[in-house]
């Protein structure tokens, strides 16, 4: 078994037009993933559609994993819907906020628009411990009005049982269940 990374042997930085070379032997194993790093991340990133950031080792300097971020927004519109996310979420249920959660139909986000690990550096802890920074980040430091964390992941046993089963991720909806993604939460209320 491989060894565990700690998150004092990563070091997080925001991308630059120089890592993307260093990015072109990068591989995560899922070909969409990857070809969507080597082809349209500068881009995207360039643009400000996310915020991209990657993870290095850091004894050897390598590139381990990389994720990006944007702002979104679950919604719900349907009463029954947010009964359920009630229902499954009870610190939502018994707080102050549950009858304003109830009229609202939009609630502010951070959409983990990916989230990808060197094929040789997966089932090390890597992806738990970017999970752990994104929302300790947005628990801690409040940057933005954030309610939930957000991801829409690729419908893969392997990567929906790390963010459900392993991390607390929620399927919105079971009309996704078949198809490519799954969009998924996490309600930020329960880390008070």
């Amino acid at each position: 078994m491989a060894v565990k990374i700690q998150s004092s042997d990563i070091k997080i930085s925001s991308f630059t037009p120089l890592d993307i070379d260093e990015l072109q032997s990068f591989c995560c194993g899922c070909k969409e993933m990857d070809d969507y790093i080597r082809l349209n991340l500068s881009v995207c990133d360039e643009n400000r559609y996310i915020s991209t950031y990657i993870v290095r080792h850091i004894s050897s300097n390598e590139i381990i994993a990389l994720f990006t971020l944007a702002n979104d927004a679950l919604i719900i519109q349907s009463k029954e819907d947010k009964e359920d996310i009630i229902a499954e979420n009870p610190i939502i249920a018994e707080s102050s906020y549950v009858d304003f959660f109830l009229k609202q139909t939009s609630f502010p986000a951070i959409n983990i628009t990916h989230l990808a690990v060197d094929e040789k550096w997966q089932s090390r802890g890597v992806g738990r411990i970017i999970l752990d920074i994104i929302i300790g980040t947005y628990v801690k430091y409040r940057p933005s009005g954030c309610q939930f964390v957000t991801v829409d992941a690729i419908n893969e046993s392997r990567v929906t049982k790390f963010y459900t089963v392993d991390n607390g991720f929620t399927p919105l909806t079971n009309c996704d269940m078949y198809k490519t993604t799954r969009r998924l939460y996490l309600p930020l209320a329960v880390f008070k």
